[in-house]
């Protein structure tokens, strides 16, 4: 059996390195901010990705026969995204490759019916396949959390109960009551739950919009529909930004 001073030494020892591992994070994430550089790069990639997209398959502003000036405006709106860089943590590599490529000019310059199985294929059933995706391991993550939660809770009633009763000396409620409360505070921060119900409404808007484009002929209606697709992707994306920067002003 351990002595009540063994139990009182462990428990210490344990709350201390928690305690000190809680100081060593919390200065590095205020120090470092990793977060914020990761969701500064994430949104300037994908309103890039947006844009060569609509380029490409003469969406958007870019329709074909309203826009003889498409590259001059795709540059320009890169640009936009460059000169916000200036003002973002984000360490990225220079490529000396070109802005726009040859496969996006060939892309474009093909009839309708490519462009539209290219961006079928290559963005709205990709984009889906990662939202069902994302919207799964969310969910999975949520109840995995909430099982951790619970589980500690109850073995802190087993555990008060087997203390009270003196079947047990060993005190680790405090332990346990800290685990229920970072598991907790865990599923809280990351909002499992709020993404994945974000990710699968994402998922059936791009449904939507696909049905749409699938049979669409008119340049100009094509053009529009593809902007809305986009537009359904940076609905979600702008959500889950706000609801990621809010947690990051809030840290410490």
């Amino acid at each position: 059996m351990i002595s009540s001073s063994d139990d009182l030494e462990w428990v210490a020892y344990i709350a201390g390195s928690a305690f000190l591992s809680t100081i060593l994070a919390s200065c590095y994430l205020a120090a470092a901010r990793p977060e914020k550089a990761w969701y500064d790069g994430r949104a300037t990639a994908e309103s890039a990705k947006s844009l060569a997209w609509e380029y490409a398959v003469g969406g958007g502003p870019f329709c074909v026969e309203t826009c003889p000036n498409a590259d001059d405006l795709l540059l320009s709106r890169l640009s936009d995204l460059v000169t916000k860089l200036r003002d973002f943590a984000v360490d990225f590599q220079a490529d000396a490759s070109e802005q726009i490529s040859a496969a996006m000019q060939k892309l474009r310059t093909s009839s309708l019916e490519d462009r539209r199985n290219a961006y079928l294929s290559g963005r709205i059933d990709d984009q889906r396949t990662w939202y069902v995706a994302k919207a799964r391991w969310n969910e999975r993550r949520n109840h995995t959390w909430l099982i951790v939660s619970l589980a500690s809770q109850g073995a802190g009633v087993v555990g008060a109960f087997l203390l009270g009763a003196g079947v047990i000396n060993v005190n680790a409620l405090g332990v346990l009551a800290a685990v229920a409360a970072s598991a907790a505070g865990w599923v809280q921060a990351k909002d499992h739950a709020s993404l994945s119900r974000a990710y699968k409404i994402a998922a059936q808007e791009l449904g939507l919009a696909r049905a749409r484009l699938v049979s669409e002929t008119d340049e100009v209606t094509w053009a529009n529909l593809v902007d809305d697709a986009e537009q359904a992707i940076s609905r979600e994306h702008t959500l889950w930004l706000a609801r990621r920067g809010s947690a990051t002003q809030q840290a410490p």
